[in-house]
């Protein structure tokens, strides 16, 4: 892997919702699907506060690339660890892929 990005790349939906991506770092190995790791916090409105989650991916997929959500290994599968559906998810992908088209611009 690359040296990590330790900027925080902040986006504020129209929801008052603040998603930053945190700690980008790319995979050295072009040959590799998958092209960056990072973790996203959320910034909840009204002073609630924060939450942060590690383990999100950006991979290069048939279509294009894609965000991997946190997963932990079971005996037998994988199982997802954060499941956000809805235009949160949509959000969040958004937020991750634009973070790390800017590490590509700005390397």
């Amino acid at each position: 892997m690359t040296k990590p990005n330790l900027a925080a790349f902040p986006q504020e939906s129209n929801d008052g919702l603040e998603i930053t991506v945190k700690n980008l770092r790319t995979v050295a190995k072009r040959e590799s699907k998958t092209k960056a790791f990072c973790a996203v916090e959320l910034g909840l409105a009204g002073g609630l506060g924060k939450l942060e989650m590690d383990g999100f991916s950006v991979v290069e997929g048939d279509k294009g690339l894609w965000v991997g959500f946190p997963q932990r290994r079971g005996e037998h599968a994988w199982f997802d660890v954060v499941k956000p559906n809805g235009k949160i998810r949509e959000l969040i992908c958004a937020a991750v892929l634009d973070a790390f088209n800017d590490a590509l611009r700005n390397a």
